[in-house]
């Protein structure tokens, strides 16, 4: 059990891993202006590509809320347990939002030219706009983990500012950057920490507790 657990913060990586691939093989949506017709005339073309990253984005969501339930277990340990309450919730919240999203982009590909122009016109302009959740949920989990980083040291500082600032600009037009940058940092955090847990002479983990 032990052994197995060395891997668990590999979720962080795999969930970036995902995300990456999710995004490179999903075209371009259409905006939320677009017209009916020009909606289901892009769901028609691309209907295998957009439901390959729609269940691609429902794996990585998988893998992140391993990672989130790995950070909440190991933060809970120390001082600074609360936070990883939060932590928990704000990536439920981003899991949420990424959830919803291939929802809808899987409704928009199962028959679109049986879709109204008008319908399809609401459906897509609900899914490019859908990124409320991920906000909040960026917000809250990006400030209470890099707090607990700075706070507990089992990561490098640095990452904990980064986490922090990356919550920070989540709410401005910048988001895309604190999405993406998030992901990043959880490949980083996932790597530093494996690599760590293989180095030391038994099972790394916060504060020096017990897992």
């Amino acid at each position: 059990m032990n052994r197995l657990a060395r891997f668990t913060p590999l979720t962080g990586a795999i969930f970036a891993v995902l995300v990456v691939i999710s995004a490179v093989t999903t075209p371009n949506n259409p905006t939320a202006k677009s017209s009916g017709a020009h909606v289901i005339a892009f769901e028609t073309a691309h209907r295998s590509a957009e439901r390959a990253g729609a269940v691609i984005g429902t794996l990585a969501v998988v893998f992140l809320i391993f990672f989130a339930g790995w950070l909440y277990n190991s933060i809970r340990e120390t001082d600074s347990r609360a936070l990883g309450i939060v932590a928990l919730v704000g990536a439920g919240l981003v899991g949420a939002g990424l959830l919803v999203s291939a929802s809808i982009t899987w409704a928009l590909t199962d028959g679109p030219a049986h879709y109204s122009a008008s319908a399809a016109q609401a459906l897509n302009a609900l899914d490019y706009d859908l990124f409320l959740p991920m906000i909040g949920g960026l917000i809250v989990f990006g400030i209470s983990t890099g707090i607990a980083v700075l706070r507990e040291g089992w990561l490098p500082a640095w990452l904990g500012w980064v986490l922090i600032a990356l919550g920070v600009i989540a709410p401005s037009p910048a988001f895309v950057v604190a999405l993406f940058g998030t992901v990043a940092w959880s490949a980083v955090a996932a790597v530093i920490v494996f690599a760590r847990a293989n180095r030391a002479p038994a099972p790394a983990t916060l504060g020096g507790a017990s897992a």
